[in-house]
């Protein structure tokens, strides 16, 4: 199966010194400035809100939206620390190793669609999700990786869960909704 292309880390801004900028991606305590060409990659990895659902986001599907090769950048990325691959049938090995933060508010369900949970700001919704994700969305924070969030809100099913949630991720990734870091 092809692998899944997730980037790791939580944009920071941009920094400029004179006549120089930098993208500033933090990985855990690690700020990494990145050039544009490798920010435009890992922005892209994230998926676009528009076309996340169509396919999986792989390297090709990262290409396709840049309109252009990015082997090389993702390559760089990887080796950097600031993107992982995974295959997408290997939830539970993924959420082992990664943990996940979470960037906006949660907004509860409503009277009319009460399967589903809104995240997103006030007033705002970003997303719609099921009972699950959202509970794992809203407890990543407490845990040391998505692992241990599995397990503590599925005891009986984290497996699943954990397997499930990776066809979710890029959804949560292309709204700025979640960031991933490795667990190390």
């Amino acid at each position: 199966m092809t692998p899944l292309v997730v980037p790791l880390g939580q944009f920071l801004g941009t920094q400029y010194l004179a006549d120089v900028h930098a993208r500033n991606v933090r990985v855990g305590t690690q700020v990494v400035p990145l050039d544009d060409p490798h920010f435009g990659a890992w922005a892209l990895m994230h998926g676009l809100p528009n076309r996340v659902g169509e396919q999986p986001w792989t390297r090709a599907a990262v290409a396709e939206a840049a309109g252009t090769t990015v082997d090389h950048l993702i390559d760089g990325l990887v080796g950097d620390g600031l993107a992982t691959e995974v295959d997408p049938a290997d939830g539970v090995a993924f959420a082992r190793a990664h943990r996940m933060g979470h960037r906006m508010l949660g907004l509860g369900n409503t009277a009319e669609r009460p399967g589903l949970f809104a995240i997103g700001l006030f007033d705002r919704p970003m997303v719609y999700v099921t009972r699950d994700v959202y509970d794992l969305w809203d407890a990543c924070q407490l845990a040391d990786s998505l692992w241990e969030t599995c397990r503590a809100v599925a005891p009986d099913r984290p497996e699943e869960l954990a397997d499930g949630f990776l066809g979710t991720l890029h959804h949560l990734l292309a709204m700025s909704l979640v960031y991933v870091e490795p667990t190390t």
